[in-house]
C-alpha cells in the first residue's frame, strides 16, 4: 500500500481517457462480485500514470477508514467531476454501484468520443495556420533580407504591400521588437483566455462561435448532444428531474445551456413542463429537441426520450464534422497560397516595374 500523501487534491489532473477506462474497469470487477476496496487496489497500479495510482490508492484507504467512494472521489474535482460523484452517490443509496458505474462508463465513452470529434475537425485546421505562419517566418529570415539592401539602393517608390513585408522583416530581425511583440502576443492571449473563461465572457464567446459557418452548428450540436446524454444518464440512475437538470447543464461544456438552467428550474418547479421552457428559448434549443422532449413528456418516458435525442444530435454532429473537413481543406490550402502569393508579388513587383523603367 501506497504511503505518499497528495498535496492538494483540488489541483490534480489527469488524463480523461484513464477516468474513462477506469470507471469501466471498476464496473466490471464489481458485477462480478470483486469488494471496491480490493478492486481499487488492484486499479490503483496505474504503469501509465502515477499519479492518479495515488489518487485510487488514496480513495481506497479512505473507503477502509469507513468513507464512502463518493465522498472520497470529492477531493479531486479536477479528476472526477460533481456529475461522477453524484452517479456514484446514488449508486451507494440504491445498492447497486456496479450498475450506476455501468452507467456512468457508458456516458464517459461517449462524452469522451464527442470531445475527441470537435477536437479532430479542429486540428487541422490549425496545423494548416501554424505551418503557414512557420513559412512566411522562414521568407522573412532568409529571403526578404536579401531585398531589403536591394530595395534600399533602387530609391524606388515602393507598393504598400511591399513597405509593409519590409517594415515586418525589419521588426523580425530587431530582438527587442521581437520581444515587444512577444509580450504584446502573450498578454493578449492571457487576457482573451480570462474572459472566455469568465461567466459573462464565455456566454459572448459562445455566441459569437455559435454564428461562424460550419463550425457554428457543430459546435451546437455537439453540446446537445452531451446534455441529453447527461441527462438520460442521471435520469436512468434514479435522479429526479430538477436536480438532473441541474447537474447536465454544467457537464455539458455548452455556457448557454448551463446559464439557462437557472431559468429551466424554475419554470419545471412552478409547474410547466420542459418543452414548454424550451419553446420560449427557440435561441438557445432546436425544435427537434422541443418536439422529442415532448412526447417523452406525454408518454412518461423522458430518459428514453433523451438517449434518442443524444444520438440524433451525434449523428448530426458527425456530418457537420465531415462537412467541415471537406470545406476547409481548399479553404486552408487557399490561405496558405494567399500567403505566399502576398510575399511573392511584395517581392517581384517593385523590380518589375524598375526594370520597366530602366528598358
Amino acid at each position: 500500500m501506497r504511503t505518499r500523501d497528495i498535496n492538494q487534491p483540488d489541483l490534480i489532473r489527469v488524463d480523461s481517457m484513464l477516468v474513462v477506462v477506469f470507471t469501466r474497469q471498476l464496473s466490471s470487477m464489481l458485477a462480478s462480485g470483486v469488494p471496491i476496496v480490493l478492486a481499487l487496489d488492484t486499479l490503483s497500479h496505474q504503469p501509465e500514470d502515477e499519479v492518479f495510482g495515488d489518487v485510487i490508492d488514496d480513495c481506497s484507504q479512505r473507503i477502509q477508514k469507513g468513507g464512502s467512494f463518493s465522498a472520497a472521489s470529492s477531493r479531486f474535482p479536477k479528476i472526477f467531476p460533481p456529475m461522477f460523484q453524484t452517479m456514484i452517490h446514488i449508486g451507494e443509496q440504491t445498492g447497486s454501484l456496479d450498475e450506476s458505474l455501468n452507467r456512468l462508463a457508458l456516458w464517459l465513452e461517449r462524452d469522451q468520443a464527442l470531445r475527441q470529434r470537435l477536437r479532430s475537425a479542429l486540428t487541422y485546421p490549425t496545423f494548416v495556420i501554424i505551418l503557414a505562419a512557420l513559412m512566411a517566418l522562414t521568407i522573412f529570415y532568409t529571403i526578404m533580407p536579401t531585398f531589403v539592401s536591394i530595395f534600399a539602393d533602387m530609391q524606388a517608390e515602393l507598393p504598400l504591400t511591399t513597405k509593409l513585408m519590409l517594415g515586418l522583416t525589419e521588426a523580425l530581425r530587431s530582438p527587442p521588437q521581437v520581444l515587444c511583440m512577444l509580450a504584446v502576443v502573450v498578454a493578449g492571449v492571457t487576457a482573451f483566455r480570462r474572459w472566455k473563461n469568465s461567466p459573462r465572457g464565455a456566454l459572448h464567446f459562445h455566441r459569437l462561435v455559435k454564428r461562424i459557418p460550419l463550425i457554428g452548428p457543430m459546435v451546437v450540436y455537439g453540446g446537445l448532444a452531451r446534455y441529453c446524454s447527461a441527462m438520460e444518464a442521471l435520469l436512468s440512475s434514479g435522479m429526479n428531474l430538477t436536480q438532473a437538470l441541474r447537474l447536465a447543464g454544467n457537464a455539458c461544456g455548452d455556457p448557454l445551456l448551463g446559464d439557462d438552467s437557472a431559468a429551466m428550474l424554475r419554470s419545471v418547479s412552478e409547474g410547466n413542463l420542459l418543452a414548454e421552457h424550451l419553446g420560449d428559448r427557440e435561441d438557445i434549443y432546436p425544435t427537434t429537441l422541443r418536439s422529442m422532449l415532448a412526447v417523452g413528456e406525454e408518454t412518461s418516458s423522458l430518459p428514453d426520450m433523451f438517449g434518442r435525442t443524444a444520438a440524433f444530435y451525434e449523428l448530426e454532429m458527425t456530418f457537420k464534422v465531415e462537412a467541415l473537413g471537406a470545406a476547409l481543406e481548399p479553404l486552408m490550402l487557399a490561405v496558405v497560397a494567399l500567403v505566399v502569393a502576398t510575399v511573392i508579388l511584395s517581392i517581384f513587383l517593385p523590380l518589375y516595374s524598375t526594370l520597366g523603367k530602366l528598358a
